[in-house]
């Protein structure tokens, strides 16, 4: 994480535990420039895990308003985010949106 230059965030689940793992290594100022970055990629990444989640769970034959109810949130927020992951598929390919390869673990580790 040292080299890291601000604004490089973690775009998989491996990358940013790492990062998070790097951090008692910087000075105070470093960890401190460097936290508000790293908020924003645990942002994007767990909401990535979430949709992939989502994703696996309606494709093993739950509908949307059981996980929704599962979930304890509405339906319209399980489409959301089943409709953003599918588009950051699409655009990405869902390893390098969201660091899970259903077939081998996160960022190609075995389960």
């Amino acid at each position: 994480m040292t080299t890291r230059h601000r604004g490089q965030r973690p775009t998989t689940l491996f990358s940013l535990v790492s990062a998070l793992a790097a951090l008692p290594e910087l000075p105070p100022v470093e960890r401190a420039r460097v936290a508000p970055d790293l908020i924003e990629a645990a942002k994007g990444v767990l909401s990535g895990v979430r949709g992939s989640a989502m994703q696996e769970a309606v494709d093993g034959g739950m509908t949307v308003v059981a996980l929704a109810a599962e979930l304890g949130i509405n339906r319209s927020k399980v489409n959301d985010a089943l409709a953003a992951h599918r588009a950051a598929s699409v655009a990405d390919g869902p390893v390098k949106a969201f660091g899970v390869r259903p077939e081998s673990g996160i960022d190609g580790c075995s389960p």
